[in-house]
């Protein structure tokens, strides 16, 4: 963006954030001069320690810290602009940010450019706007082949037997290879979505209100078939939503954003049950989602 603009305009919730030439706008923060130890459970497959985050100069994120354990659904839930799309977006390194992620035990480079091959293959992001995230002049082969060669160094061969595989995987026929975006449902593309993120074989898969877009009927088949991919691959998954009633039936675990903080967190059941902060409280009054 930087090569091209003169100024940039940064929305949210349809509101303007921001705005001013690129190389302020655009700009991460500096990182604190000294860092803070941050101890991880033995069992963390993914945990964030004081991640703060900004557009230009208006603040998202403050300190906020929580851990997803190994297999894990830890659900992220807040009102909307609680700041939990611009979280997942940290935390897979496509925005910047101040703090430290923890991927199985080892801090994570902040840019996803500067992260290793290993880190990005381990954490991918399956984003809300299942039509943006896909090239619409590409097949649904082609957008599966790129990770399989690029991150996995597969040969074509090889790669398009695994991209077969993968549509398989999240139950679509094999034909799909050859259709592109716009010939697909929303909940197929969702579908493919999935399938490209698994193509690098992740262990922690996050997860940034992948049902919002999908009819009752499609959202729920879509989180039964995480549910599987939690079971047979082992995945963490960290499940961005706004729903209530979703974090009841699928997440172990839940972190409460309003203002971009942390107001509460801890076992789903026991957060739900008991609602300790008013935003919870009618976040679970609005859906009547607390556990029998």
């Amino acid at each position: 963006m930087r090569p091209v603009s003169d100024e940039v305009v940064i929305l949210e919730a349809g509101r303007t954030v921001a705005s001013g030439p690129p190389a302020r706008i655009l700009a991460p923060r500096r990182p604190p001069k000294t860092a803070t130890a941050v101890r991880v459970p033995v069992d963390a497959a993914l945990s964030a320690a004081g991640v703060c985050a900004t557009y230009g100069r208006r603040t998202v994120l403050t300190a906020v810290s929580f851990t997803a354990r190994e297999r894990e659904c830890l659900a992220v839930v807040g009102p909307s602009g609680s700041g939990k799309s611009t979280l997942a977006r940290c935390l897979v390194g496509l925005h910047p940010y101040r703090g430290t992620v923890t991927l199985h035990g080892q801090p994570v480079a902040r840019a996803t450019g500067d992260r290793t091959a290993a880190h990005r293959r381990d954490l991918q992001l399956v984003a809300q706007d299942s039509v943006a995230a896909l090239n619409p002049r590409e097949t649904v082969g082609q957008a599966l082949l790129r990770p399989l060669r690029h991150l996995r160094g597969l040969p074509v061969p090889q790669a398009s037997a695994e991209a077969t595989n993968l549509l398989a995987r999240v139950h679509l026929p094999a034909g799909y290879v050859d259709r592109r975006p716009a010939s697909l449902s929303g909940g197929e593309r969702q579908r493919v979505n999935l399938a490209r993120a698994l193509a690098c074989r992740p262990r922690v898969l996050v997860c940034d209100e992948v049902t919002s877009a999908l009819d009752v009927h499609t959202g729920e088949a879509m989180l039964a078939l995480l549910a599987e991919l939690r079971r047979d691959l082992g995945l963490t998954v960290v499940l961005i939503t706004h729903d209530l009633a979703t974090v009841a039936r699928w997440a172990d675990a839940v972190v409460v954003l309003d203002n971009g903080r942390v107001v509460e967190s801890g076992p789903t059941a026991a957060v739900l049950r008991a609602p300790g902060h008013a935003v919870t409280r009618a976040l679970v009054g609005a859906t009547g989602a607390a556990p029998d």
